[in-house]
């Protein structure tokens, strides 16, 4: 079986203007973002049962288990304090000894 997407037809003859392109804005650097891409490789290095993920667009951290905790878990928070003692709470709980 194939699927073929086919491309929609052009909308109009000089729908690319690589001068459009090139004048274009270039978007200002995300420091909320990178902030949190550093505060979630800060966790990664400390927190050994843990992987921790920032979303620019949630804004928010997102940490999995390393561990099988025996059903899906999944931590989030927007501070990353607060989820480093979510952490260790659902450890305190979940984690095998």
């Amino acid at each position: 079986m194939m699927i073929v997407n086919p491309a929609p037809p052009p909308l109009e003859d000089n729908a690319f203007d690589p001068a459009r392109v090139a004048a274009a804005p270039r978007r200002a650097r995300d420091e909320e973002a990178d902030f949190g891409r550093i505060r979630a490789a800060e966790l990664n290095a400390t927190e050994r049962n843990w992987h921790v993920m920032y979303g620019s667009g949630s804004r928010s951290f997102w940490a999995f288990p390393l561990w099988d905790p025996g059903a899906r878990l999944i931590l989030e928070d927007v501070d990353p304090h607060r989820l480093r003692r979510l952490m260790h709470e659902t450890e305190a709980r979940h984690l095998p000894r």
